[in-house]
């Protein structure tokens, strides 16, 4: 009988039973001696996947934690990093009877993303860095949902990497490392701006190259996208090249699967049930990926074949190419017609299954009949149909095709569940333009997402104003949806773009404060040296008052631009304005600490501070706080909701906290103009239902139309003398309802975006007659609507 150290028993065990049968009774080669032969292309290499170590937060004061979350195992791996790997995937360490002479130490390591609990303030990326520095090796990292929602590492990565999506080369292999995380929102999405770079990335690179994908979110099954077309058009953009692995985490899971016949794992979590890190071999044109679990994980320590894949075949796919994808608005039908064809798919005599679905309503898919059919680029099988479309509203929508066989995607892992059968997945966009003349649509495309505030000037020439999340500032013509002018800030501007008659005040991701002439984008002046801001100023007798990404409120002199007075009012990050209550003349500040603060609007010496509704009804978290929702002034009282979806009510002058308005309520604004005599408000809910509440919280109307969770503040016009007062509201995946603000009747809705994510609210010009509209998809739109009905 043959004798093995522990190391090759190892080995083997992993390599599966057919492998060790085949060695213990001296039969055929196993699978460890079976080599592929190296494409001479691709070199030899090693590295480490590591994910979601969500550090403890630090904010100003506090001490460092040797014992916080995450960092022994965070010192486990760093120790562990300068082993050489083997072939097979395995770390030489200590215990091990002997060593590979070719075994290699880790040329890098990934980590995909949620480096922090509460992304980041004062003193934790420098957390972050000192337990990176354990590593014998660069760690490259991408943000997670908990990277960008409390704040943003971005900069930190722009600072290392030159961008938050950046790429490199080793061993003639091409990594990419992307933002999937959401823009201060914890939702996943794939930006505009985060498209058009990747695919400006990938077409410097030989469609014969691999291409390792790193990310945080997982493309396959529900991980919070938008819909699926948000991850299709990420599809579109990849498909052409050779991915040959994508690299992830968000689930905290040792998993393997796959998303359209690539192969994906998951990153694990280095705290908890999961806690350890993968280790992996590119040898020979083979990828052999293992999972080494901690001691104090479920089960102990033990290490487990999370994946061998070939990176030198091609991956099998199919490929749908349309030529007709047009709505018929008589016959009410999305009519289709292309050829489907295949690459790497081992017989293309049998005929794929092909099924084709509108919007999310994967339920409704009808089966396609296919016809053989032969091209410049060989055979295929030809699909024609027409889609039933009577109950879709007018505006942008989806249609998926889904192809697949009975054959297996064989993935060699012991973490893959069930079987995978070889399909792919592509979407085509379509446009239904409204059956009446009561409104018609313009759109101008834009190279990034959009979440900052839309604002309407109105002047010799209406001017929209909006930026980006690349930093670009735009002023488009009102009327024919034309730039006027640009400026290109130092980066991603989210909340922060404010304006106060001809001046535009803008903070970025990079803590810059940029004024801006509104007219015509000419820079005023340029301050730095701030921490990120990510909400917009207040003005108050040519006073701008802001928050930023540590919780520091600032009050800038307008008139000279200069800085009267900076207070550190929370220990985390405020999102949008402060608002003044002006009969007690405090600013109420709401951030990420879980707190509500009043501050003195002279001083900025704080009042008085109170916990979010949630933490006064239920749980107090940072989970749970206030920031991304401007609160409401109401007589001597302010309103406040926050993430635990609470509406609650603050005497203003103390902060005592006066009882709960409502439960499952996103966002709030006022209905009425301050120089109203009684005040309403009008609540979004997450029940798909718009509120509008008398000062006591009484209802006044109700209305049910498509919301979602996000926390847009509904827009309304409180001018005087526009005749009737409109409400308008968009769905986070871009259905735009108007109603009437006296009876909450709708009598308009369109579909700004196909099932993606719109984060920016609402504007409106001065005469409601025109209402405007942007997506992450860099789509603007703007709706003009006839006289009847805008008055």
């Amino acid at each position: 009988m043959a004798r093995f150290t522990r190391r090759q028993f190892q080995r083997l065990l992993i390599a599966g039973p057919t492998a060790l049968g085949a060695s213990v009774l001296g039969g055929k080669k196993s699978a460890l001696a079976e080599d592929a032969a190296e494409d001479p292309a691709v070199g030899d290499f090693s590295f480490l996947h590591l994910s979601d170590t969500h550090l403890s937060p630090r904010p100003n004061g506090q001490a460092y934690d040797a014992d916080g979350r995450s960092v022994r195992a965070l010192e486990w791996i760093g120790k562990r990093s300068s082993n050489a790997i083997g072939r097979d995937g395995l770390p030489e360490v200590a215990e091990t009877a002997e060593a590979e002479p070719d075994a290699l130490a880790p040329a890098f390591a990934l980590h995909t993303g949620d480096v922090f609990e509460y992304s980041i303030v004062d003193d934790c990326w420098q957390d972050w860095l000192r337990l990176a520095r354990l590593f014998s090796c660069p760690v490259h990292y991408v943000p997670g949902n908990h990277d960008n929602t409390w704040a943003s590492i971005n900069h930190h990565l722009r600072e290392r990497y030159g961008n938050d999506s950046y790429s490199f080369d080793h061993e003639g292999c091409h990594f990419v490392c992307l933002n999937s995380a959401g823009a201060l929102d914890p939702l996943p999405c794939w930006d505009q701006r985060t498209l058009l770079w990747l695919s400006n990335d990938l077409s410097k690179v030989s469609r014969g190259t691999p291409v390792f994908l790193a990310m945080h979110h997982p493309q396959s099954r529900d991980s919070g996208f938008a819909s699926e077309y948000d991850k299709l058009r990420f599809w579109e953009v990849i498909r052409h090249h050779h991915v040959v692995v994508m690299f992830d985490g968000h689930w905290h899971q040792v998993h393997a699967g796959q998303w359209q016949n690539i192969p994906r794992v998951n990153g694990g979590e280095t705290f908890r049930r999961n806690t350890g890190y993968s280790s992996a071999r590119v040898a020979g044109g083979v990828l052999r990926m293992n999972y080494h679990f901690h001691p104090t994980a479920n089960g102990g320590a033990r290490t487990v074949q999370l994946l061998t894949h070939h990176i030198d075949r091609p991956t099998p796919r199919f490929h749908c190419e349309f030529t007709t994808a047009r709505f018929d608005s008589t016959k009410q039908q999305l009519l289709l017609d292309g050829v489907v064809t295949s690459t790497g798919v081992a017989s293309r005599d049998q005929p794929p299954e092909v099924s084709a679905w509108i919007d999310n309503a994967k339920q409704q898919a009808k089966t396609l009949p296919l016809e053989m059919a032969s091209g410049a680029g060989g055979k295929g099988h030809r699909f024609e149909v027409a889609l039933d479309g009577q109950d879709l509203i007018a505006g942008r929508h989806y249609c998926t095709l889904r192809v697949e066989t009975q054959q297996q995607l064989e993935l060699q892992s012991q973490a893959v569940k069930g079987p995978l059968r070889l399909a792919n997945e592509q979407a085509v966009e379509f446009n239904i333009e409204p059956d009446s003349n009561d409104y018609r649509v313009e759109t101008y495309q834009n190279t990034a997402g959009v979440k900052s505030p839309l604002l309407f000037r109105n002047g010799d020439i209406d001017l929209l104003l909006f930026a980006d999340t690349g930093g670009l500032v735009t002023a488009l013509d009102a009327q024919t949806m034309q730039p006027v002018w640009k400026y290109q800030a130092s980066s991603e501007v989210y909340h922060s773009l404010s304006r106060h008659h001809d001046l535009i005040l803008v903070g970025d991701g990079s803590g810059c404060l940029h004024f801006l002439n509104a007219n015509d984008g000419r820079v005023i002046e340029l301050k730095s040296n701030f921490p990120p801001i990510f909400g917009g100023s207040l003005f108050i007798d040519h006073v701008a008052y802001l928050g930023d990404a540590n919780g520091q409120v600032h009050a800038i002199d307008l008139g000279r631009r200069e800085l009267l007075w900076s207070k550190d009012v929370a220990t985390f990050a405020s999102e949008q304005a402060p608002v003044h209550h002006s009969e007690s003349d405090l600013l109420i500040v709401c951030a990420w600490d879980g707190y509500v603060h009043a501050i003195d609007r002279k001083t900025g010496e704080t009042a008085w501070k109170s916990p979010s509704p949630t933490g006064q009804e239920k749980l107090f978290s940072r989970y749970y706080g206030p920031a991304d929702c401007p609160p409401v002034p109401i007589g001597d009282e302010v309103w406040v909701t926050d993430r635990g979806y609470t509406l609650g009510r603050y005497r203003s002058h103390d902060g005592k906290y006066l009882g709960q308005v409502s439960d499952q309520v996103a966002s709030v604004v006022s209905a009425t103009s301050a120089q109203s005599p009684t005040a309403s408000v009008i609540v979004r809910r997450l029940d798909d239902k718009l509120v509008r509440l008398d000062e006591l919280g009484n209802m006044q109307w109700e209305s049910k139309v498509p919301l979602g969770r996000v926390p847009m503040v509904p827009t309304i016009n409180t001018r005087d003398g526009v005749g009737r007062q409109l409400i308008g509201a968009v769905s986070d995946t871009g259905v735009l309802t108007l109603l009437s603000a006296n009876d909450g009747q709708p009598f308009l809705t369109h579909a700004v975006a196909p099932s993606l994510f719109v984060l920016a609210p609402l504007a409106v010009s001065t005469d409601q007659s025109q209402w405007f509209s942007a997506s992450m998809d860099g789509v603007v739109t703007k709706i003009t609507l006839n006289n009847h009905l805008a008055t």
